[in-house]
């Protein structure tokens, strides 16, 4: 009796590898896409985090002059992101507490904002005044 080998394969076989292996490269896009959107959330808090802590700084060496709370404005670097500030007395006499609000709304697929407190010296305030006592 002679003995029949198979020297290939079947159409079914061929199918099921394709079919698991479409799967698959399903599967592995969808991690790809999800990881693409996280490190891009990241690299715009980054961003947002870089640019609050500079206009704090900033703001507190005095750049932008007296203390005084600053509306929504564009980053001049970067006019996509937008800062605010605002300044108020703090429960500390000679303090002030400034707040920079960094954020980036328009023209992207993901939100970002920032937000950053620091006291900065009050330059109206005098000690020796009544009115701080």
């Amino acid at each position: 009796m002679k003995s029949h080998t198979r020297n290939g394969l079947s159409i079914l076989e061929v199918l099921l590898a394709l079919a698991i292996l479409g799967v698959s490269l399903a599967a592995i896009g969808t991690v790809v896409s999800s990881a693409y959107r996280n490190a891009r959330r990241a690299e715009m808090r980054s961003d947002a985090n870089l640019i609050c802590d500079t206009k704090l700084a900033e703001f507190a060496a005095g750049a932008f002059g007296k203390p005084t709370s600053i509306g929504s404005t564009p980053v001049p670097e970067d006019p996509e992101w937008q800062f605010e500030v605002n300044v108020e007395n703090s429960q500390i006499p000679g303090l002030l507490r400034a707040t920079v609000i960094v954020g980036r709304t328009q023209n992207t697929e993901q939100n970002v904002m920032v937000m950053a407190t620091r006291f900065i010296p009050d330059p109206d305030y005098d000690p020796t005044d009544p009115a701080y006592q």
